[in-house]
């Protein structure tokens, strides 16, 4: 009888150390996510201070550099927030691949 009891405790630690793992792993990739988040959302923060920023300049005056670091800025931030959304959806997909 000792034995079995034994057996089941180890059976039952062993499934319980298992259950443990997946709680970790799924800590991790949530964690994982909000980081990403967070700092997809800093990307668009940055933008809209990068916007304003553009806006005041406009009541000023304009010149052709001053397009020219328009385009390429906003070019940047939109690939920022592509990429920073892309890697969102990977890991959203590989957390719903682990369930």
């Amino acid at each position: 009888m000792k034995r079995k009891l034994k057996k089941i405790k180890r059976i039952k630690k062993f499934y319980e150390q298992k259950k443990n793992i997946r709680m970790l792993d799924l800590q991790k990739a949530v964690a994982e996510r909000m980081r990403r988040k967070k700092r997809y959302s800093l990307i668009e923060s940055r933008k809209s201070e990068y916007l304003q920023n553009i806006e005041a300049r406009l009541n000023a005056e304009i010149d052709l550099n001053f397009l020219m670091n328009l385009e390429g800025g906003l070019a940047f931030f939109n690939e920022s927030l592509k990429r920073a959304a892309s890697r969102l959806n990977e890991a959203a997909r590989a957390e719903a691949a682990k369930r």
